[in-house]
């Protein structure tokens, strides 16, 4: 909803959006702005960060009263997780923090994937297991109660959302502005606070 709002109050800009899991370059692209989540590698682009962002383990009560609370990342190995594929995906690992707080792969595995995060939330919801999301992405289920958070104590770090533009010596006033107004709304957005308060 943002890019509209945006839009309705600076009529006189125009926005394409490209949805993409591609890295794109976004100078040879010509690209103004791409919206990144995560640790971003060393690159000549300017970032900014807009909003913080965690994953989150979690799973629906009913799940857990029929196959218990994980207490410890090993006890998680004994649970159906539900995996997001990509494409050529054998195995599958989840990152937490390990005791020395550096960051830990660990391998699960379930009996159901899909390419898709929504049909994931979905099952996660339903009962059928155990997943592992951006905030930002199950916050209305966190929020209702509908999933529950586990292992929070070893979720990972803050990686945030993140703006990358082109090194330029000026950015457009267009762009300075869209940035702005994204900083602005996604820190005020109640599911950055979320994010904010389940960082440890």
């Amino acid at each position: 909803p943002l890019i509209p709002e945006f839009v309705a109050e600076n009529p006189v800009i125009q926005v394409r959006l490209q949805v993409t899991d591609r890295v794109v370059n976004i100078l040879d692209e010509d690209v103004n702005i791409a919206i990144r989540k995560g640790v971003l590698p060393a690159s000549g682009d300017i970032m900014r960060r807009l909003a913080p962002d965690l994953r989150v383990c979690c799973a629906a009560s009913d799940y857990l009263k029929e196959n218990g609370t994980p207490k410890t990342l090993e006890d998680l190995r004994n649970h159906n997780c539900l995996l997001l594929r990509f494409p050529g995906s054998k195995r599958y690992t989840w990152q937490f923090m390990a005791d020395d707080e550096t960051i830990s792969n660990l391998n699960v595995s379930g009996n159901m994937d899909s390419n898709s995060s929504a049909v994931l939330i979905d099952w996660a919801v339903q009962g059928h297991g155990v997943i592992m999301k951006s905030v930002w992405d199950i916050a209305d289920h966190l929020d209702s109660g509908a999933l529950v958070p586990l292992l929070a104590e070893r979720w990972p770090r803050d990686l945030g959302i993140n703006a990358l533009m082109p090194a330029r010596p000026q950015q457009p006033a267009k762009t300075r502005a869209f940035i702005d107004y994204l900083v602005k709304r996604m820190r005020d957005h109640p599911v950055g606070a979320m994010a904010e308060s389940y960082g440890l």
